[in-house]
């Protein structure tokens, strides 16, 4: 008798029948509509800007330099923020109010945080003239522009720079806000994110110049 040197061979359906089932499960599910109504997304209807009046009326100026800021790029004025902040606060609660920077160059050492807040525009005289630079001293989770719970906020024509090299920190967050937009706006060495958006409707980020970074890689940097 001559013996066979092949191994026996088991032939098995499982793994094939349980590849078929998870197939067929998912074509199920791709083939049905089962996202509610109420969890997708509007892309028709997405940003913000077009659907602004081009008429739009602006209630009040509020020029910072009215209010202490410099603009001489003084190296950490530590009045800036106070400045800036104030100009936000002496808003029109009836309209909207613009908050302009005259060309210059503004050290800035903390946070513009606008929590809140409705109908307010930051404005500069264009990205090559009026410039912001932030140094939080290498404090770390600190943002440039923070605009949360907001709504028609507007950062507008301005240049803005993180000078310091701390280990997280976005140029601009936007967090909890709805219709608001970012339009020729030039970001430079972010630690994080450039612009940071979560949790927010009709976002729309138009005309920007996004570069550079202190760091790349994981974590959003770069």
């Amino acid at each position: 008798m001559t013996k066979s040197f092949l191994p026996d061979l088991k032939i098995t359906t499982k793994p094939i029948s349980v590849f078929l089932f998870i197939s067929i499960f998912n074509f199920l599910l791709l083939s049905q509509n089962y996202l509610p109504e109420e969890r997708k997304g509007d892309w028709l209807n997405a940003g913000y800007l077009r659907f602004l009046d081009t008429n739009l009326t602006i209630s009040k100026i509020n020029n910072v330099l009215d209010y202490g800021a410099t603009n001489d790029g003084s190296v950490q004025d530590i009045n800036n923020q106070k400045s800036i902040m104030a100009a936000i606060e002496d808003k029109d609660t009836n309209g909207i109010t613009l908050i302009y920077f005259p060309p210059g160059t503004y050290t800035i050492s903390y946070m513009i945080r606008i929590n809140g807040e409705k109908n307010i525009i930051l404005r500069g005289d264009g990205s090559n003239k009026t410039r912001l630079i932030f140094d939080h001293a290498n404090a770390n989770h600190q943002p440039n522009i923070y605009l949360r719970k907001g709504e028609n906020i507007g950062v507008e024509n301005l240049y803005i720079e993180r000078a310091d090299d701390a280990e997280h920190g976005d140029n601009i967050r936007i967090k909890y806000s709805k219709n608001c937009w970012i339009s020729g706006v030039e970001s430079y060495k972010a630690i994080s994110n450039h612009i940071y958006i979560a949790r927010s409707k009709n976002i729309e980020i138009r005309g920007c110049h996004i570069h550079h970074a202190w760091d790349y890689g994981g974590g959003g940097h770069g």
